[in-house]
């Protein structure tokens, strides 16, 4: 794993999919934004008990590397002494307007096995220095990930969708629909 510094001077460890930079991420934003007026960025974030942190990213990493993620991803480095048990991750996509996207690494971490509330931030809300309750611009609520898949399976055989609107609209399906 390698630790860089990122701009807020924290210790994170980061990775990056196939095609992007450490340059295009961090120093530039992704497609050369530089500015939180522009910066079209965001990420879904996820919480994790420093226990499982080392696992998780283990996971977060490769598939990011695969390419099967966002842009590039990032962890608060587990082992820098802190008073929390929690670190959080970071799971970036190119823009926050890219709903396609957005859902599509949603998607995957969902497959990936995270079944709690993901919350998606904006950089641009970052930049400008919200934090806290109502910063979100998309929430996943938690659901065993067994009944959506099954239910995004039917949808798919039914209407004969792509496994991404299909899980889309299993997520939001309302029952007698």
């Amino acid at each position: 794993m390698t630790t860089e510094k990122g701009s807020d001077y924290l210790p994170w460890i980061r990775c990056w999919a196939p095609g992007y930079t450490a340059e295009d991420q961090i120093q530039k934003l992704p497609r050369g934004r530089k500015t939180k007026d522009n910066a079209k960025s965001g990420k879904w974030l996820i919480f994790i008990h420093k226990k499982n942190a080392e696992k998780v990213w283990g996971e977060i990493k490769d598939a990011t590397e695969n390419g099967l993620l966002g842009v590039g991803s990032k962890i608060f480095n587990p082992s820098i002494p802190t008073s929390r048990s929690i670190v959080v991750a970071c799971i970036y996509t190119y823009d926050y307007e890219d709903k396609v996207d957005v859902y599509r690494v949603l998607s995957k971490l969902r497959e990936l096995g995270f079944t709690g509330t993901l919350s998606y931030k904006t950089d641009e809300a970052t930049l400008r220095g919200h934090y806290g309750k109502g910063v979100t611009t998309y929430r996943d609520p938690p659901h065993p990930p067994s009944y959506y898949f099954k239910l995004a399976y039917r949808l798919m055989k039914k209407e004969n969708l792509l496994v991404d609107e299909a899980l889309h609209k299993a997520r939001t399906y309302k029952e007698g629909n």
